[in-house]
């Protein structure tokens, strides 16, 4: 007999990438929302006063504070946390992703249960305007003991959820704090063996024993958009690389089928099977991927190490041939050192 499948499991299945026949994930596009309203700006102009566009300077505490990991981040194997909406007391999962290029984003979750002010953005359409996302006014976003004040923040008119036998079992209510925003901090530490994240905004980061430390090249790139990208340069095979750090993702390496053809020569043999990612704000993007039994990654030999490659015309890798997920520090500590523009990874974490 089958038995009901309670909250908890209906959220592994989600985030876990659950791939049962029984379970469908879909996108639900709220553009004419049943029991809740969008309450529009009516112009862009009226509204960048009010959108002060800036983080708050008045942290409840300065200097350095921690935040405890989200128990999502277990299942999602990246960097979650958890935080609030003004004065909403629900509590949302925060992910912390250097992968998402700009302040925050939210998506008609968060835009409907808090009554969010939005602006849309119209497309090129000639017939109609295409209102699935804009720009959204957050007056607050707490994170511990962190507030962000009227960030910079887009939105997504739809979500994710997960079907059970075609029942909607759970949404994700996820927020993103992207890299515009980190990027604000002298430093974050990601603590995968305290299972915390420090921030930092006016001290510097200094290790009690450097040699129990790598450390690697840092740099922020900014397109003719005003999008921003983490890079990093590490050895991949005992190969110098510049990849994308994602720490909103909790998968290992992607990478081009160009990059994949440089660097595969230097790995034991491994079996690609076709198969396909899903990223949110994305979609399903088909690939290829497999598991390498031991990756050196820096000085860390990384074992069972996922990798998916893509093909080159993927919007994946639209910016970097290659992107570094969560999968290969999920046990250790790395630290984001924005002030000396370095990626310290701890070499060996108990």
């Amino acid at each position: 007999m089958m038995k009901k499948l309670s909250p908890l499991l209906a959220v592994l299945c989600l985030l876990a990438g659950c791939t049962s026949s029984f379970f469908r994930y879909v996108i639900v596009d709220t553009s004419t929302p049943s029991g809740g309203q969008y309450t529009e700006i009516a112009k862009l102009s009226d509204s960048r006063q009010s959108l002060s566009w800036q983080i708050d300077s008045k942290v409840e505490k300065t200097g350095t504070f921690r935040v405890k990991y989200h128990p999502l981040s277990a299942t999602k194997h990246c960097i979650v946390v958890e935080g609030s909406i003004a004065d909403n007391n629900k509590k949302y999962p925060v992910v912390l992703d250097t992968g998402a290029s700009q302040g925050v984003f939210v998506n008609d979750i968060h835009v409907l249960e808090n009554k969010l002010s939005i602006y849309p953005v119209q497309t090129n359409k000639a017939d109609s305007a295409d209102y699935g996302f804009g720009l959204c006014y957050v007056p607050e976003l707490r994170i511990g003991q962190m507030t962000l004040l009227s960030f910079p923040c887009w939105y997504l008119q739809r979500h994710l959820e997960i079907e059970f036998f075609g029942l909607p079992i759970v949404r994700d209510e996820s927020i993103i704090v992207g890299l515009k925003a980190l990027q604000e901090f002298n430093y974050i530490i990601f603590d995968g063996t305290k299972r915390e994240v420090v921030f930092s905004r006016d001290k510097d980061f200094e290790p009690d024993n450097e040699q129990l430390w790598s450390k690697y090249p840092l740099s922020i790139e900014e397109d003719q958009y005003g999008n921003v990208f983490l890079f990093v340069w590490i050895p991949i095979a005992n190969e110098l690389m510049k990849v994308q750090l994602d720490t909103g993702s909790g998968n290992g390496l992607a990478l081009s089928e160009e990059q994949w053809g440089q660097l595969s020569h230097k790995i034991q043999k491994v079996k690609l099977k076709e198969d396909t990612e899903l990223y949110p704000y994305i979609g399903r993007l088909p690939c290829k991927q497999g598991v390498i039994t031991q990756l050196q990654v820096g000085r860390r030999l990384i074992r069972n190490a996922k990798i998916s490659v893509f093909p080159a015309n993927s919007p994946l890798l639209s910016d970097c041939n290659v992107v570094l997920g969560m999968q290969y520090f999920k046990d250790t500590v790395i630290v984001l050192d924005f002030n000396k523009e370095v990626l310290w990874i701890m070499k060996q974490a108990s």
